[in-house]
């Protein structure tokens, strides 16, 4: 079965996460995934900021899809407080497929904290021996602005100084970008809570699309 899904993100720079939820539905049984998350603010009359008016204008630009993904960063809410709104919001939107919550805890940034090689290696420096001041796994969910932090991270595994490391910040956003490329779904970002619901989710889901792809509607 080919899997055809959209990602509503929060921005344009959280498109990164498409190749990691294709391979996420392919591990879970589809043949093939496919997936797209549209940068809705570009359009002449772009959406407004809710899920699912963002939703229904991607949706109507892609056409014929079986899944979607709609993400959205806990900002330090509960997850499930985030998760039930966006169920709420989309359940009543007229040709929704199944869809799955990306719901990490804090910021997408987080997850982003936890390969300090990576983050060295981005940097440029990747021999460096620079404190980084990365959080322990275990309370990667819990750290506070991990955008900030991540942001202090790369600036310290560049080893630069002064005029030179203000220069380096200006790249944070493609930095980053490539940080969420490198994400390793096989690695430790398996140990968090909100990766592990979000795999047990497109497991489910994509099992009911196995089963009777024509006629599934639900979330997850």
């Amino acid at each position: 079965m080919i899997i055809k899904f959209l990602l509503v993100c929060e921005g344009t720079s959280d498109r990164g996460l498409v190749p990691h939820l294709e391979a996420l539905c392919v591990r879970a049984g589809a043949d093939e995934a496919a997936g797209d998350a549209p940068d809705l603010g570009r359009l002449p009359q772009p959406p407004g900021k809710r899920i699912e008016e963002q939703a229904r204008t991607a949706l109507k630009l892609a056409g014929n899809v079986n899944l979607l993904f709609a993400h959205q960063d806990a900002d330090a809410r509960e997850p499930e407080e985030v998760r039930q709104r966006i169920h709420e919001r989309l359940a009543g939107l007229d040709g929704c497929p199944p869809h799955v919550c990306v719901i990490p805890v804090q910021e997408i940034e987080a997850w982003l904290l936890l390969d300090e090689a990576a983050i060295r290696m981005v940097a440029g420096n990747p021999r460096g021996q620079e404190e980084l001041n990365l959080p322990p796994r275990r309370s990667i969910e819990s750290t506070s602005k991990p955008k900030e932090r991540l942001e202090a991270a790369l600036a310290a595994a560049s080893g630069k100084k002064g005029k030179r490391v203000q220069r380096f910040k200006g790249s944070f956003s493609e930095r980053r970008a490539m940080l969420l490329q490198r994400l390793d779904i096989e690695g430790p970002i398996n140990e968090l809570p909100a990766w592990q619901r979000l795999v047990t989710d497109i497991e489910a889901v994509v099992a009911d699309l196995l089963r009777e792809a024509p006629k599934t509607k639900g979330y997850r």
